[in-house]
């Protein structure tokens, strides 16, 4: 047992010891380039080599903006992506329940409540589970901030399968926004009590239990 432990000791100063390595070597190659561009600018151009320093940082900058917004573009593009073909597998098989829960899912991930909430509807209308689409429109109408219709939907969840943890939480946390940190407690506790692993609910426990801490998350 010693031996294991040390040499996950071993192994975890060894990452730190690569990170390291790997952020220094990436910080001297900023420098070198940092270097070389303003030597650049200042043979070329005869920009002084600070001012071609504050170029070399703001050309840093604008990569670093670019490459980000690009990522998060991918990110849109392949989530309305994931749409269009959920909706080309629905015109296919449109008895199929199920691809209106992913597609609402996707529309959320979007931002997209209102469509998400129609096609959480049509799910249930097409003999989807009642308790799971309430749980998805209330989602919808907490993520609108419109949290007492959350609560109402989540009771009507709860009712229809009173052994979900989950539906307890998430109706803890509509109680919360609201403000009203008793029932947000309550909410919580059963969520413990129906799922002891649930350890972010414990956490919600402790906060709504503790009067420094009853503020809205």
């Amino acid at each position: 047992m010693l031996v294991r432990k040390t040499n996950s000791a071993l192994q975890i100063i060894g990452y730190m010891l690569g990170v390291v390595l790997l952020l220094g070597a990436m910080g001297l190659l900023i420098m070198f380039i940092k270097d070389a561009a303003a030597s650049f600018l200042n043979r070329y151009f005869e920009i002084p080599p600070s001012v071609g320093e504050v170029y070399f940082g703001l050309g840093l900058a604008l990569f670093g903006g670019l490459f980000v917004g690009g990522m998060a573009l991918r990110i849109i593009y392949k989530r309305k992506k994931a749409i269009g073909k959920i909706t080309d597998f629905i015109n296919q098989r449109p008895e199929n329940s199920d691809l209106f829960l992913q597609r609402g899912e996707a529309y959320m991930r979007q931002g997209k409540n209102e469509d998400a909430l129609r096609d959480f509807t049509e799910f249930m209308k097409q003999g989807g589970d009642v308790a799971e689409a309430l749980a998805r429109q209330a989602t919808a109408y907490f993520r609108m901030k419109e949290y007492i219709r959350a609560i109402e939907l989540y009771t009507k969840a709860i009712e229809q399968n009173p052994k979900n943890s989950e539906y307890y939480h998430e109706r803890g946390l509509a109680y919360w926004k609201q403000g009203d940190t008793e029932k947000a407690h309550k909410d919580f506790q059963k969520a413990v009590e129906l799922n002891p692993e649930d350890a972010l609910s414990r956490e919600y426990t402790e906060c709504t239990d503790n009067p420094k801490y009853r503020t809205t998350p």
